[in-house]
């Protein structure tokens, strides 16, 4: 699966939030990715054929079971390599992002399960963020507020 297509599907998760068939709006999409409403629209056009999203025209975007599980593994992929680059090898803050970014697409859900059990089961990132589990299941605390 492309990198492109996964940053998407992750970028969808974040903003559902616990509502996770909410329907999004192509800007605010746009606006996630700092990517044109055109090149979203695209995009999006190419995710409904992979069965990723279901569209409405003029009434929004939602993710496919198939959607949400694919970006919420991306968040636990992500938010996990942040907790280990931040806790186990010590990277500063303005580094973790970066760099999780770069290797969440980097590995297996193997890796990733054992980074998981080296931190000790770890409920959110150094961020305070959730950390989705393995099914899918994405703890939020009592007030939700979307991730940067």
């Amino acid at each position: 699966m492309k990198q492109s297509t996964q940053n998407y599907l992750k970028a969808m998760v974040a903003l559902c939030g616990p509502e996770s068939f909410r329907r999004l709006k192509i800007n605010e999409i746009s606006k996630k990715l700092e990517i044109s409403p055109a090149a979203v629209n695209d995009m999006v056009k190419k995710l409904e054929v992979e069965k990723f999203v279901t569209c409405l025209p003029y009434k929004g975007v939602t993710l496919t079971k198939k959607g949400w599980e694919i970006g919420c593994n991306m968040i636990r992929h992500h938010r996990l390599w942040e907790s280990f680059l931040y806790t186990e090898l010590g990277l500063s803050w303005d580094k973790v992002h970066e760099e999780a970014e770069r290797l969440e697409h980097a590995c297996s859900d193997e890796i990733i399960n054992k980074i998981e059990e080296k931190l000790g089961f770890p409920k959110e990132d150094p961020h305070g963020n959730p950390i989705p589990d393995r099914n899918g299941k994405i703890l939020y605390k009592t007030k939700y507020t979307p991730p940067i």
